[in-house]
């Protein structure tokens, strides 16, 4: 069933040059199956904790070193910024109406999201009163479970957006969220393979002020006829106000020493073999992580890229228990074929924590 769902999304060639509003949704044929519709993207929105608090948060981790790796006093530094972001959904009665209006165009239509191919993001913030935004960069969107994926007939739900800032940028941003009230604002750029419209300003929307943040993201348009190209299909922007008052529930500092807290990410991997077209024989890849816990014991986790989502190619991995950062990790990839068949590569061992693991076939290495 999954992999019949996968070779008709393989198969989508959406037609963004006959792009049309109806019942407030956009939507837009298939180049060749004249009875398929694609319907975009709605808008992203912070989520919000139980508490009512924007789904924010800043951690600042510092790890001094230690005698075992020859490394003491070495300070490192690793700063994490998310956000847990929601993907607005069409309403029951919209979606009715929706596909009401197409049955009488076309009977045998069917109505699908269109496949993205890739989204981009990147956030600034701006003291209150100051009119220069400062770029804080461009980060990744990691799987959080089902609610993170994409179906055959509906977008996913949430997502968490994670940027990685060094540390200047970090300790700029700490002291302006320390001394007054800012206005984050995360910019976003949808991506899918298709003929192109000749106007991509049409699929900006949102005030515009955004207009010269998206511009960093958003790539001129090919509009060669038939040809398939990875195309922008949706951009806009939403803010966060902060304040001293909300300092404390935002931030963490934490001092890692020989260990690291469950559920810390402080291990990035990368693998680019579905988002870069690498590995069209493989189905899903599984990379699969095991350190020494802080208690004694092997502690592992597994993070998990799909062919069907290409637009997850990171995800930072966390452990159910603490770990110890003075000894290595191992890991290892195991792959599922498109007919379902596993193969299991050997164990690696690892010992730099704070470097980037890239598993993508061919560039296997820690940068």
């Amino acid at each position: 069933m999954l992999i019949a769902l996968l070779s008709l999304k393989l198969s989508a060639q959406p037609d963004f040059s006959q792009r049309a509003l109806l019942h407030g949704v956009v939507i837009c044929p298939d180049m060749k199956q004249k009875q398929v519709y694609y319907f975009l993207p709605e808008d992203l929105e912070l989520m919000k904790n139980k508490d009512g608090q924007p789904a924010f948060r800043f951690i600042m981790m510092r790890y001094t070193g230690n005698g075992t790796f020859g490394d003491m006093n070495s300070k490192r530094f690793r700063n994490i910024m998310q956000m847990d972001v929601a993907l607005k959904a069409i309403s029951q009665d919209t979606l009715a109406a929706l596909k009401k209006s197409l049955r009488k165009i076309n009977p045998g239509f069917t109505l699908r999201p269109v496949p993205v191919s890739r989204l981009e993001a990147i956030v600034h913030y701006v003291a209150v009163n100051d009119t220069l935004a400062t770029r804080l960069g461009k980060g990744n969107w990691e799987t959080g479970g089902e609610s993170s994926l994409s179906t055959s007939s509906s977008y996913w739900r949430e997502r968490t957006f994670t940027i990685y800032p060094d540390n200047q940028t970090a300790d700029l941003f700490n002291q302006s969220l320390k001394s007054g009230r800012l206005i984050l604002s995360l910019s976003y750029a949808f991506f899918s393979k298709g003929k192109a419209d000749a106007d991509p300003v049409s699929s900006v929307s949102g005030p515009r002020k955004y207009r010269k943040m998206l511009s960093e993201i958003i790539p001129k348009p090919d509009t060669s006829a038939n040809v398939i190209k990875e195309c922008l299909v949706k951009a806009n922007a939403f803010e966060i106000e902060t304040d001293t008052l909300m300092y404390k529930t935002l931030v963490s500092q934490i001092d890692l020493n020989d260990a690291v807290p469950p559920g810390y990410a402080l291990l990035n991997v990368y693998d680019f073999d579905f988002n870069n077209e690498i590995r069209n024989d493989l189905y899903e890849k599984i990379v699969e992580i095991a350190a020494e816990g802080a208690g004694g014991g092997t502690v592992t986790t597994q993070v998990i890229f799909k062919k069907r989502q290409p637009d997850l190619y990171a995800s930072a991995a966390k452990f159910k228990y603490a770990v110890r950062l003075d000894k290595p990790f191992r890991y290892r990839i195991i792959e599922i074929s498109e007919a379902g068949e596993e193969k299991k590569l050997d164990w690696v061992a690892e010992t730099a924590w704070h470097r980037e693991l890239n598993t993508t076939t061919k560039t296997i290495t820690n940068e």
